[in-house]
Protein backbone atom coordinates (compact mmCIF):
# COMPACT_ATOMS: atom_id res chain seq x y z
CA UNK A 1 0.00 0.00 0.00
CA UNK A 2 2.80 2.38 0.79
CA UNK A 3 4.29 1.90 -2.65
CA UNK A 4 0.97 2.70 -4.32
CA UNK A 5 0.59 5.92 -2.36
CA UNK A 6 4.12 6.94 -3.24
CA UNK A 7 3.41 6.38 -6.95
CA UNK A 8 0.26 8.48 -6.81
CA UNK A 9 2.10 11.30 -5.07
CA UNK A 10 4.83 11.27 -7.73
CA UNK A 11 2.26 11.45 -10.53
CA UNK A 12 0.52 14.40 -8.91
CA UNK A 13 3.81 16.25 -8.65
CA UNK A 14 4.89 15.54 -12.26
CA UNK A 15 1.58 16.31 -14.01
CA UNK A 16 1.87 20.13 -13.83
CA UNK A 17 5.48 19.98 -15.05
CA UNK A 18 4.54 17.76 -18.01
CA UNK A 19 1.72 20.11 -18.95
CA UNK A 20 4.12 23.05 -19.28
CA UNK A 21 6.39 21.21 -21.80
CA UNK A 22 6.10 22.24 -25.50
CA UNK A 23 4.47 19.74 -27.84
CA UNK A 24 4.49 19.31 -31.62
CA UNK A 25 1.30 21.31 -31.82
CA UNK A 26 2.99 24.24 -30.09
CA UNK A 27 6.20 24.03 -32.18
CA UNK A 28 5.19 26.52 -34.88
CA UNK A 29 4.03 29.00 -32.26
CA UNK A 30 7.18 28.95 -30.15
CA UNK A 31 9.46 31.69 -31.46
CA UNK A 32 7.94 31.62 -34.96
CA UNK A 33 6.83 34.78 -36.82
CA UNK A 34 3.27 33.52 -37.33
CA UNK A 35 0.21 35.74 -37.25
CA UNK A 36 -3.49 35.19 -37.52
CA UNK A 37 -3.82 37.09 -40.82
CA UNK A 38 -1.91 36.56 -44.10
CA UNK A 39 0.96 38.94 -44.86
CA UNK A 40 2.75 39.89 -48.07
CA UNK A 41 6.15 38.44 -47.16
CA UNK A 42 7.32 34.94 -48.05
CA UNK A 43 8.07 32.53 -45.23
CA UNK A 44 9.46 29.00 -45.10
CA UNK A 45 7.77 26.05 -43.41
CA UNK A 46 9.66 22.95 -42.24
CA UNK A 47 7.49 19.84 -42.20
CA UNK A 48 7.98 16.77 -40.07
CA UNK A 49 9.06 14.78 -43.18
CA UNK A 50 12.05 17.15 -43.67
CA UNK A 51 10.40 18.92 -46.63
CA UNK A 52 10.18 22.68 -47.02
CA UNK A 53 7.28 24.80 -48.26
CA UNK A 54 7.43 28.50 -49.06
CA UNK A 55 4.72 31.10 -49.38
CA UNK A 56 2.43 33.24 -47.30
CA UNK A 57 1.91 31.49 -43.95
CA UNK A 58 -0.57 32.25 -41.18
CA UNK A 59 -2.45 30.47 -38.40
CA UNK A 60 -6.13 29.59 -38.51
CA UNK A 61 -7.14 28.00 -35.24
CA UNK A 62 -4.96 24.91 -34.78
CA UNK A 63 -4.05 24.72 -38.48
CA UNK A 64 -1.29 26.32 -40.53
CA UNK A 65 -2.29 27.79 -43.91
CA UNK A 66 0.29 28.08 -46.72
CA UNK A 67 -0.52 30.04 -49.89
CA UNK A 68 1.86 30.25 -52.87
CA UNK A 69 1.08 33.21 -55.09
CA UNK A 70 -2.39 32.95 -56.61
CA UNK A 71 -2.54 29.17 -56.20
CA UNK A 72 -4.85 27.26 -53.90
CA UNK A 73 -4.24 27.29 -50.19
CA UNK A 74 -2.71 24.31 -48.40
CA UNK A 75 -4.02 23.54 -44.93
CA UNK A 76 -1.67 21.67 -42.59
CA UNK A 77 -2.21 20.27 -39.15
CA UNK A 78 -0.13 21.80 -36.41
CA UNK A 79 1.61 18.51 -35.66
CA UNK A 80 2.84 18.38 -39.28
CA UNK A 81 4.81 21.62 -38.92
CA UNK A 82 8.14 21.76 -37.08
CA UNK A 83 9.15 25.37 -37.68
CA UNK A 84 8.30 28.52 -39.61
CA UNK A 85 11.03 31.07 -40.37
CA UNK A 86 11.62 34.11 -42.56
CA UNK A 87 14.80 32.75 -44.25
CA UNK A 88 16.41 29.40 -45.00
CA UNK A 89 19.39 29.83 -42.67
CA UNK A 90 17.10 30.32 -39.69
CA UNK A 91 15.05 27.36 -40.88
CA UNK A 92 18.21 25.20 -40.93
CA UNK A 93 19.00 26.10 -37.32
CA UNK A 94 15.39 25.39 -36.36
CA UNK A 95 15.73 22.00 -38.03
CA UNK A 96 18.81 21.24 -35.94
CA UNK A 97 17.03 22.34 -32.76
CA UNK A 98 14.00 20.17 -33.55
CA UNK A 99 16.23 17.07 -33.63
CA UNK A 100 17.41 17.78 -30.03
CA UNK A 101 20.94 16.56 -30.55
CA UNK A 102 22.70 15.91 -27.26
CA UNK A 103 26.06 14.81 -28.72
CA UNK A 104 28.27 15.80 -31.61
CA UNK A 105 26.70 14.83 -34.93
CA UNK A 106 28.01 11.73 -36.65
CA UNK A 107 29.14 11.49 -40.28
CA UNK A 108 25.75 10.21 -41.37
CA UNK A 109 23.97 13.09 -39.65
CA UNK A 110 26.32 15.61 -41.30
CA UNK A 111 25.72 13.94 -44.67
CA UNK A 112 21.97 14.32 -44.14
CA UNK A 113 22.41 18.01 -43.23
CA UNK A 114 24.62 18.56 -46.30
CA UNK A 115 22.10 16.96 -48.64
CA UNK A 116 19.30 19.06 -47.15
CA UNK A 117 21.26 22.29 -47.61
CA UNK A 118 22.04 21.42 -51.25
CA UNK A 119 18.38 20.60 -51.92
CA UNK A 120 17.31 23.93 -50.44
CA UNK A 121 20.09 25.84 -52.31
CA UNK A 122 22.05 27.04 -49.26
CA UNK A 123 25.63 26.86 -50.66
CA UNK A 124 27.39 28.66 -47.78
CA UNK A 125 26.11 26.34 -45.07
CA UNK A 126 26.65 23.33 -47.36
CA UNK A 127 30.31 24.32 -47.85
CA UNK A 128 30.88 24.53 -44.08
CA UNK A 129 29.28 21.12 -43.57
CA UNK A 130 31.39 19.63 -46.38
CA UNK A 131 34.61 20.91 -44.78
CA UNK A 132 33.50 19.42 -41.46
CA UNK A 133 32.90 16.04 -43.12
CA UNK A 134 36.26 16.08 -44.93
CA UNK A 135 38.04 16.82 -41.66
CA UNK A 136 36.73 13.53 -40.28
CA UNK A 137 36.61 11.45 -43.50
CA UNK A 138 38.56 12.95 -46.45
CA UNK A 139 37.52 10.31 -49.02
CA UNK A 140 33.92 9.70 -48.10
CA UNK A 141 32.19 8.53 -51.34
CA UNK A 142 28.83 10.16 -50.59
CA UNK A 143 30.56 13.42 -49.69
CA UNK A 144 32.40 13.38 -53.02
CA UNK A 145 29.12 12.98 -54.90
CA UNK A 146 27.51 15.78 -52.92
CA UNK A 147 30.54 17.97 -53.61
CA UNK A 148 29.98 17.60 -57.36
CA UNK A 149 26.34 18.59 -56.86
CA UNK A 150 27.45 21.61 -54.84
CA UNK A 151 29.85 22.67 -57.60
CA UNK A 152 27.11 22.44 -60.23
CA UNK A 153 24.83 24.47 -57.98
CA UNK A 154 27.47 27.20 -57.69
CA UNK A 155 27.97 27.22 -61.48
CA UNK A 156 24.23 27.53 -62.11
CA UNK A 157 23.98 30.40 -59.66
CA UNK A 158 26.86 32.23 -61.36
CA UNK A 159 25.30 31.68 -64.80
CA UNK A 160 21.96 32.99 -63.58
CA UNK A 161 23.62 36.10 -62.17
CA UNK A 162 25.59 36.73 -65.39
CA UNK A 163 22.51 36.30 -67.57
CA UNK A 164 20.48 38.62 -65.35
CA UNK A 165 23.19 41.30 -65.52
CA UNK A 166 23.45 40.92 -69.31
CA UNK A 167 19.69 41.27 -69.73
CA UNK A 168 19.66 44.39 -67.55
CA UNK A 169 22.51 45.95 -69.55
CA UNK A 170 20.78 45.10 -72.82
CA UNK A 171 17.54 46.68 -71.64
CA UNK A 172 19.36 49.84 -70.57
CA UNK A 173 21.22 50.14 -73.88
CA UNK A 174 18.12 49.49 -75.98
CA UNK A 175 16.07 52.02 -74.02
CA UNK A 176 18.78 54.70 -74.21
CA UNK A 177 19.89 54.24 -77.83
CA UNK A 178 16.92 52.93 -79.78
CA UNK A 179 14.07 55.33 -80.31
CA UNK A 180 10.56 54.50 -81.32
CA UNK A 181 10.26 54.88 -85.08
CA UNK A 182 6.96 55.36 -86.92
CA UNK A 183 5.68 52.29 -88.70
CA UNK A 184 6.44 52.15 -92.40
CA UNK A 185 3.71 51.05 -94.78
CA UNK A 186 6.12 50.02 -97.54
CA UNK A 187 7.79 46.72 -96.77
CA UNK A 188 10.59 45.45 -98.98
CA UNK A 189 10.89 41.71 -99.14
CA UNK A 190 14.11 40.07 -100.28
CA UNK A 191 13.93 38.12 -103.49
CA UNK A 192 13.84 34.36 -103.13
CA UNK A 193 16.77 32.45 -104.51
CA UNK A 194 15.35 30.13 -107.13
CA UNK A 195 18.15 27.61 -106.78
CA UNK A 196 17.88 27.50 -103.00
CA UNK A 197 14.11 27.18 -103.19
CA UNK A 198 14.50 24.35 -105.68
CA UNK A 199 16.91 22.35 -103.53
CA UNK A 200 14.61 22.55 -100.52
CA UNK A 201 11.69 20.90 -102.34
CA UNK A 202 10.97 17.36 -101.15
CA UNK A 203 11.67 14.40 -103.37
CA UNK A 204 8.90 12.10 -104.39
CA UNK A 205 9.84 8.56 -103.28
CA UNK A 206 8.52 7.18 -106.57
CA UNK A 207 11.12 9.20 -108.52
CA UNK A 208 14.08 7.89 -106.48
CA UNK A 209 16.30 5.26 -108.10
CA UNK A 210 15.30 1.67 -107.51
CA UNK A 211 18.75 0.79 -106.14
CA UNK A 212 18.68 3.59 -103.54
CA UNK A 213 17.34 1.43 -100.70
CA UNK A 214 20.09 -1.18 -100.88
CA UNK A 215 22.72 1.54 -101.24
CA UNK A 216 21.55 3.45 -98.16
CA UNK A 217 21.10 0.28 -96.10
CA UNK A 218 24.42 -1.47 -96.77
CA UNK A 219 26.88 0.60 -98.80
CA UNK A 220 26.47 4.20 -97.69
CA UNK A 221 27.29 3.53 -93.98
CA UNK A 222 30.58 1.91 -95.03
CA UNK A 223 31.52 4.81 -97.30
CA UNK A 224 30.69 7.45 -94.69
CA UNK A 225 32.58 5.70 -91.89
CA UNK A 226 35.68 4.89 -93.95
CA UNK A 227 35.87 7.45 -96.77
CA UNK A 228 34.00 10.58 -95.65
CA UNK A 229 36.92 11.75 -93.50
CA UNK A 230 38.74 12.91 -96.65
CA UNK A 231 36.00 12.83 -99.31
CA UNK A 232 33.48 15.53 -98.45
CA UNK A 233 32.73 19.06 -99.56
CA UNK A 234 34.65 20.76 -96.72
CA UNK A 235 37.72 18.52 -96.96
CA UNK A 236 41.09 20.34 -96.91
CA UNK A 237 42.15 18.56 -100.11
CA UNK A 238 39.82 18.72 -103.11
CA UNK A 239 38.95 15.35 -104.69
CA UNK A 240 36.86 14.24 -107.64
CA UNK A 241 34.52 12.23 -105.42
CA UNK A 242 32.75 13.80 -102.44
CA UNK A 243 30.08 12.41 -100.14
CA UNK A 244 27.18 14.30 -98.62
CA UNK A 245 27.30 13.98 -94.83
CA UNK A 246 24.32 14.02 -92.42
CA UNK A 247 23.13 17.49 -91.40
CA UNK A 248 24.33 18.99 -88.15
CA UNK A 249 22.75 17.14 -85.23
CA UNK A 250 21.25 14.40 -87.43
CA UNK A 251 22.17 10.72 -87.56
CA UNK A 252 21.09 9.95 -91.13
CA UNK A 253 21.74 11.44 -94.52
CA UNK A 254 18.73 13.04 -96.17
CA UNK A 255 17.11 11.39 -99.18
CA UNK A 256 18.49 14.06 -101.47
CA UNK A 257 21.97 13.50 -100.04
CA UNK A 258 21.67 9.73 -100.45
CA UNK A 259 20.71 10.14 -104.10
CA UNK A 260 23.70 12.44 -104.63
CA UNK A 261 26.02 9.91 -102.96
CA UNK A 262 24.63 7.10 -105.12
CA UNK A 263 25.04 9.08 -108.35
CA UNK A 264 28.59 10.11 -107.46
CA UNK A 265 29.58 6.54 -106.53
CA UNK A 266 28.18 4.71 -109.56
CA UNK A 267 30.79 6.05 -112.06
CA UNK A 268 33.50 4.36 -109.96
CA UNK A 269 31.80 0.95 -110.21
CA UNK A 270 32.21 -1.65 -112.96
CA UNK A 271 29.51 -4.35 -112.85
CA UNK A 272 31.44 -6.47 -115.36
CA UNK A 273 34.49 -6.59 -113.06
CA UNK A 274 33.30 -5.83 -109.52
CA UNK A 275 36.55 -6.73 -107.76
CA UNK A 276 38.57 -4.52 -110.13
CA UNK A 277 36.33 -1.47 -109.80
CA UNK A 278 37.91 1.83 -108.85
CA UNK A 279 35.82 1.92 -105.68
CA UNK A 280 37.20 -1.43 -104.46
CA UNK A 281 40.75 -0.54 -105.51
CA UNK A 282 40.78 2.77 -103.64
CA UNK A 283 39.03 1.28 -100.61
CA UNK A 284 41.60 -1.48 -100.15
CA UNK A 285 44.73 0.57 -100.94
CA UNK A 286 46.36 3.45 -99.12
CA UNK A 287 46.07 6.56 -101.30
CA UNK A 288 46.21 10.33 -101.07
CA UNK A 289 48.70 13.14 -101.62
CA UNK A 290 50.74 12.19 -98.56
CA UNK A 291 51.22 8.68 -99.92
CA UNK A 292 52.26 10.01 -103.34
CA UNK A 293 54.80 12.43 -101.87
CA UNK A 294 56.06 9.91 -99.29
CA UNK A 295 55.41 12.18 -96.29
CA UNK A 296 53.01 9.79 -94.59
CA UNK A 297 54.49 7.85 -91.70
CA UNK A 298 54.52 4.08 -91.73
CA UNK A 299 52.18 3.91 -88.75
CA UNK A 300 49.52 5.85 -90.70
CA UNK A 301 49.88 3.95 -93.96
CA UNK A 302 46.56 2.16 -93.60
CA UNK A 303 43.89 1.77 -96.31
CA UNK A 304 40.32 2.83 -95.60
CA UNK A 305 39.34 -0.84 -95.28
CA UNK A 306 41.94 -3.08 -93.67
CA UNK A 307 42.92 -6.49 -95.02
CA UNK A 308 41.15 -8.41 -92.26
CA UNK A 309 37.84 -6.59 -92.88
CA UNK A 310 36.83 -8.92 -95.67
CA UNK A 311 33.13 -8.65 -94.83
CA UNK A 312 33.06 -4.96 -95.78
CA UNK A 313 34.85 -5.62 -99.06
CA UNK A 314 32.48 -8.50 -99.82
CA UNK A 315 29.49 -6.21 -99.23
CA UNK A 316 30.82 -3.63 -101.67
CA UNK A 317 31.65 -6.26 -104.29
CA UNK A 318 28.19 -7.85 -104.04
CA UNK A 319 26.53 -4.46 -104.41
CA UNK A 320 28.60 -3.59 -107.49
CA UNK A 321 27.86 -7.01 -108.96
CA UNK A 322 24.12 -6.43 -108.51
CA UNK A 323 24.26 -3.24 -110.56
CA UNK A 324 23.56 -3.23 -114.26
CA UNK A 325 25.18 -1.29 -117.07
CA UNK A 326 21.90 0.52 -117.68
CA UNK A 327 21.95 1.83 -114.09
CA UNK A 328 25.43 3.28 -114.61
CA UNK A 329 24.41 4.95 -117.89
CA UNK A 330 21.24 6.40 -116.38
CA UNK A 331 23.23 7.80 -113.47
CA UNK A 332 25.78 9.46 -115.76
CA UNK A 333 23.02 10.94 -117.94
CA UNK A 334 21.23 12.31 -114.89
CA UNK A 335 24.46 13.88 -113.67
CA UNK A 336 24.98 15.57 -117.05
CA UNK A 337 21.37 16.77 -117.11
CA UNK A 338 21.58 18.12 -113.56
CA UNK A 339 24.83 19.95 -114.32
CA UNK A 340 23.30 21.53 -117.44
CA UNK A 341 20.23 22.59 -115.48
CA UNK A 342 22.42 24.07 -112.74
CA UNK A 343 24.36 26.10 -115.30
CA UNK A 344 21.15 27.43 -116.79
CA UNK A 345 19.85 28.44 -113.37
CA UNK A 346 23.12 30.10 -112.44
CA UNK A 347 23.21 32.12 -115.70
CA UNK A 348 19.78 33.57 -114.93
CA UNK A 349 16.17 32.91 -115.63
CA UNK A 350 15.27 31.81 -119.12
CA UNK A 351 13.99 34.63 -121.30
CA UNK A 352 10.57 34.22 -122.73
CA UNK A 353 10.41 33.98 -126.48
CA UNK A 354 7.50 36.37 -126.78
CA UNK A 355 4.51 37.68 -124.98
CA UNK A 356 1.41 35.58 -124.84
CA UNK A 357 -1.00 36.43 -127.61
CA UNK A 358 -4.42 37.67 -126.50
CA UNK A 359 -7.37 35.31 -126.67
CA UNK A 360 -9.47 35.76 -129.79
CA UNK A 361 -13.14 34.75 -129.43
CA UNK A 362 -13.35 33.74 -133.08
CA UNK A 363 -10.47 31.29 -132.72
CA UNK A 364 -12.01 29.80 -129.59
CA UNK A 365 -15.34 29.30 -131.37
CA UNK A 366 -13.60 27.72 -134.36
CA UNK A 367 -11.66 25.33 -132.12
CA UNK A 368 -14.85 24.23 -130.37
CA UNK A 369 -16.74 23.66 -133.61
CA UNK A 370 -16.92 20.36 -135.44
CA UNK A 371 -13.86 19.42 -137.52
CA UNK A 372 -13.96 20.29 -141.20
CA UNK A 373 -15.11 17.60 -143.54
CA UNK A 374 -12.29 16.48 -145.88
CA UNK A 375 -12.83 16.48 -149.61
CA UNK A 376 -14.19 13.24 -151.00
CA UNK A 377 -15.64 12.09 -147.70
CA UNK A 378 -19.37 11.59 -147.20
CA UNK A 379 -21.31 14.25 -145.28
CA UNK A 380 -21.76 13.75 -141.57
CA UNK A 381 -25.40 14.83 -141.44
CA UNK A 382 -28.01 12.35 -140.54
CA UNK A 383 -25.83 9.77 -138.88
CA UNK A 384 -23.17 7.42 -140.14
CA UNK A 385 -23.58 6.60 -143.86
CA UNK A 386 -23.57 2.94 -144.78
CA UNK A 387 -21.09 2.17 -147.49
CA UNK A 388 -22.21 0.08 -150.45
CA UNK A 389 -20.81 -3.46 -149.99
CA UNK A 390 -20.29 -3.80 -153.74
CA UNK A 391 -17.75 -0.96 -153.80
CA UNK A 392 -15.70 -2.22 -150.83
CA UNK A 393 -12.08 -3.27 -151.35
CA UNK A 394 -9.16 -3.75 -148.93
CA UNK A 395 -6.96 -1.30 -150.88
CA UNK A 396 -9.58 1.42 -150.63
CA UNK A 397 -10.04 0.78 -146.90
CA UNK A 398 -6.27 0.96 -146.23
CA UNK A 399 -6.01 4.19 -148.23
CA UNK A 400 -8.88 5.73 -146.28
CA UNK A 401 -7.36 4.64 -142.98
CA UNK A 402 -3.95 6.10 -143.92
CA UNK A 403 -5.57 9.36 -145.00
CA UNK A 404 -7.48 9.60 -141.73
CA UNK A 405 -4.31 8.92 -139.69
CA UNK A 406 -2.40 11.56 -141.64
CA UNK A 407 -5.18 14.07 -141.11
CA UNK A 408 -5.25 13.31 -137.37
CA UNK A 409 -1.48 13.80 -137.03
CA UNK A 410 -1.50 17.05 -139.01
CA UNK A 411 -4.49 18.49 -137.19
CA UNK A 412 -3.38 20.74 -134.31
CA UNK A 413 -6.88 21.37 -133.03
CA UNK A 414 -8.80 18.97 -130.78
CA UNK A 415 -11.31 16.76 -132.55
CA UNK A 416 -14.75 16.35 -131.08
CA UNK A 417 -16.53 13.04 -130.89
CA UNK A 418 -19.40 12.53 -133.34
CA UNK A 419 -22.87 13.46 -132.18
CA UNK A 420 -24.95 10.44 -131.16
CA UNK A 421 -28.55 10.76 -132.26
CA UNK A 422 -29.99 8.09 -129.97
CA UNK A 423 -28.04 7.87 -126.68
CA UNK A 424 -30.20 4.94 -125.53
CA UNK A 425 -29.21 2.75 -128.46
CA UNK A 426 -28.05 -0.68 -127.28
CA UNK A 427 -25.04 -0.58 -129.60
CA UNK A 428 -23.52 2.30 -127.61
CA UNK A 429 -23.55 0.42 -124.31
CA UNK A 430 -21.53 -2.46 -122.94
CA UNK A 431 -22.56 -6.06 -122.64
CA UNK A 432 -23.73 -5.65 -119.07
CA UNK A 433 -26.30 -3.04 -120.05
CA UNK A 434 -27.47 -5.20 -122.96
CA UNK A 435 -27.89 -8.20 -120.67
CA UNK A 436 -29.87 -6.18 -118.14
CA UNK A 437 -32.22 -5.00 -120.85
CA UNK A 438 -32.69 -8.52 -122.16
CA UNK A 439 -33.61 -9.73 -118.69
CA UNK A 440 -35.98 -6.83 -118.21
CA UNK A 441 -33.99 -5.33 -115.34
CA UNK A 442 -33.19 -2.08 -117.11
CA UNK A 443 -35.18 1.08 -117.08
CA UNK A 444 -38.33 1.27 -119.18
Amino acid sequence: MNSCWQLLICLCVLMPWLGNQPTLADAPLAGSPLTGVPSNKTQYVLLNNDRVLSGTVWMRGSSVIVRRGHEAELTLRANQVLAVEDDLISLYHARVRSQRRRTLPSINVLISDLRWCIDQRIPDQATRLLMQIYSASPNHPVALQLESRLRRLAELDSLDEDSAVAVMNLDVESSSVNEIQPASHSVERPALDSMQHRTELPINPTTAPASLHRFTARVQPILISRCARCHHDDAPVATNWNLVLPPSGALRVTQRGSIANLESTLPHCDPNRPSSSALITMATQCHGEEVETGTLSRAKQQPPIAEHETALVRTLVEWIDSLSAQTIRDSMQSQVASSDETEMLNDGEMKREGRLSPIQPSEVAASLSSPPVPDGSPPASGGSPIEDPSTWSPIRESQASAAYDEQTRNSARPVRLPVVENPDDVRHFNRETRLLRQLGLGRE
